[in-house]
């Protein structure tokens, strides 16, 4: 009898192998970023439109590879792209990476009780 720890390990393994894409459309994205950081700048609404697009995918499917959950990198996308986003309008005050961190908790929350 194999033990459940084996069973969820399998389970991961083979939810990676089925979506080994996202690996791809991470790497591609994270490229893209540091394309758009090394080529545009930061004032121009594109390039700063394309910033956060980008890093939002680029975390937002890693997170998905790496959790073996959709929702986990939805939220992990988010998280990070609110913080580069607090930090770009200048307001880099501990508190708010607290603030995002509960927000992302309660929605986590709320969003496992249904």
């Amino acid at each position: 009898p194999r033990d459940k720890s084996q069973c969820i390990l399998e389970s991961v393994m083979r939810w990676r192998k089925q979506h080994f894409w996202l690996l791809v459309l991470s790497i591609l994205s994270f490229l893209l970023l540091g394309v758009v950081v090394f080529s545009l700048p930061p004032e121009d609404l594109l390039g700063a439109t394309l910033f956060f697009a980008l890093l939002f995918s680029a975390s937002s499917t890693a997170a998905m590879f790496a959790s073996a959950n959709i929702r986990w990198g939805v939220l992990g996308g988010v998280f990070v792209t609110s913080l580069f986003l607090l930090r770009y309008f200048g307001l880099s005050n501990p508190f708010y990476i607290l603030l995002v961190i509960a927000v992302g908790a309660l929605i986590e929350f709320a969003l496992r009780q249904r």
